[in-house]
Formats: structure tokens, sequence, C-alpha cells
């Protein structure tokens, strides 16, 4: 009997130090993974099935643009924004959206609401995210909007379009297991060349919430009294009937096929974001002419 505790006890004893190894060497590798910025993707924190941003002071010279088979570069501020600093003590606009607004495919300098600034003469902030529907960017917008921009840019809707088996405001974080950068990384080798379902029955964002996501938007906006206009970037017709019944200027883009790339006709060329620049300053541009 005392042989089989002793036996029993020295068994507890190493399985209780196995585990402190493996907790010890996986926490290593967290910390590791960690500060190298290793995680789900270069560009990107948080999750990616719930929410997500830019990663703050990148420096990446080589995104690829898979579908061109090119690649460009991305910097981002403090903040994760592509661009400069929030300017303080001078107007400034910001620009809301998704992957049209942050200019996906081109350098900074060709994103439209860069050519903007330089038809403006007024700092335009790109604090677009690609991927984002209205659902994220309202969560993503709150902060920025404080900082009383003189005019904000609303450029959501084509991701509120997508169809999907759950909608964005019922997906939930995984558990914090999932979270770990490890866990991240694993899953992303495992699943490595698989296709995913993209199709379904349900829109990210029904045409209702994104009128509601927009309204919100707008208030806070209007709070702090800078001026609304939005950009029609939808791609449903119950999107923008939605769009277009809200109570604020709507700029609907007019872009070639031209001007968009040839197998990846949802962005748009350094050409195409030069037009909507063009669209968009006419309309502020009377608006800071009068202030």
């Amino acid at each position: 009997m005392l042989s089989a505790m002793l036996i029993h006890r020295a068994i507890v004893r190493k399985a209780f130090a196995s585990a402190l190894v493996t907790l010890g060497v996986l926490g290593a590798l967290e910390a590791g993974l960690t500060v190298a910025g290793v995680g789900w993707s270069d560009l990107y924190e948080g999750h990616a099935s719930t929410y997500w941003q830019l990663r703050s002071d990148l420096d990446l010279a080589a995104v690829p643009h898979r579908e061109e088979g090119t690649t460009f570069r991305v910097e981002t501020n403090e903040l994760g924004l592509r661009d400069d600093s929030i300017p303080s003590g001078q107007p400034w606009v910001l620009a809301l959206g998704c992957s049209t607004t942050f200019g996906w495919g081109v350098d900074a300098k060709d994103s439209w609401p860069e050519q903007l600034e330089e038809r403006l003469g007024v700092e335009v902030i790109n604090a677009g995210v690609p991927g984002h529907s209205s659902h994220q960017g309202r969560r993503f917008a709150k902060e920025l909007i404080e900082r009383k921009p003189q005019v904000v840019l609303l450029g959501w809707g084509l991701r509120d379009g997508n169809q999907t088996h759950l909608r964005d405001a019922d997906r939930r974080d995984p558990p914090w297991m999932e979270r770990l950068r490890i866990m991240q990384v694993l899953r992303g080798s495992m699943q490595a060349g698989r296709s995913t379902v993209k199709n379904g029955k349900l829109y990210r964002v029904p045409p209702e919430e994104f009128k509601a996501n927009v309204e919100q938007v707008v208030a806070w906006s209007r709070a702090v009294g800078a001026t609304v206009v939005a950009l029609d970037m939808t791609a449903t017709t119950a999107h923008r009937t939605a769009l277009e019944s809200l109570d604020l200027p709507v700029i609907r883009p007019d872009i070639s096929s031209e001007e968009r790339f040839e197998r990846d006709p949802i962005h748009f060329t350094a050409a195409g974001n030069g037009a909507i620049a063009d669209q968009v300053a006419a309309v502020l541009l009377p608006i800071f002419s009068a202030r």
C-alpha cells in the first residue's frame, strides 16, 4: 500500500511539473509572439469575426493586393489610422469607412482622403478600416468624433450588404484561449488554403440596422458641431434606400470601369480615388468657404 501511494505521488509530481513546464513554454511563446507583433494578421489587431482595427505605428512596405498580383505600402499613426496624427487647433475632416476609404490597393497618397486634402487645403484624416461595416464603424468612430472634426464623411455600406449566416450584431468574442496569439497562428496554419463560405441568407448588417448605426454617428457628429456628408458606397438597393432616407447630404461616387481595378472591381485605382476626391471637394469647398 505504501509503495503504491509513493508511486502515485511521484506520478502526480511529474504531471504537475510537466504542466508547469508546458505553461512556461506556452507563456514564453505568447510573450515572444506579442513582442514580435505576430497574430492572425500583420495589418490588424482584435478578432477577425467581431471587431478589429489597424495596428498602430505600422510600416509595411509590401501589403499584397492578391487579386491584382501587386503590393502597396501601409503606414499608420499612433491611433492605427492610415495618416498622420490628428491636428489640434485647426480645421480638419474625418473620413470614416471601409477599404474604399482606406484606399485598398493604392499607396496612401493616392487614396481619396489624401487627394481630397490636396484639393481642400484642409487636413483630411483617413480613418477607413478594411472590412468594417457600419456595425464595427460605429464603435470605431465615437472616440475620433470626440476630437471635434469640422466635417465627418461617412463611407460605410459596402460590407453591410455582404451576405452571411450570422449578422455582425450577433457575433461574440471567442473564449480567451482562442484569443491568444499562439492559437491564432495555429488556426491560421490549419486553415491555410481552405475555402470559406461567404454567402448566406442574412446581411452582415440589415438595412434598418445600417440606418440606425449611421443615425447614431450623425448624432454624435452634430453634437460636436460637425457637418456630416455621406458617400454612397452601398451595394444593395435596400441599403441605398435606407441611406437616402436620412437627413444628410449623400454623394454617390460616379466611377467608371476604367477607374476600378480590373480583377478587383469593388476597389478603385489612383484615378478612381481622384474622381471621388473631385466629387467630394465640390461639396465641401463651399462649406469651408462659408466658415
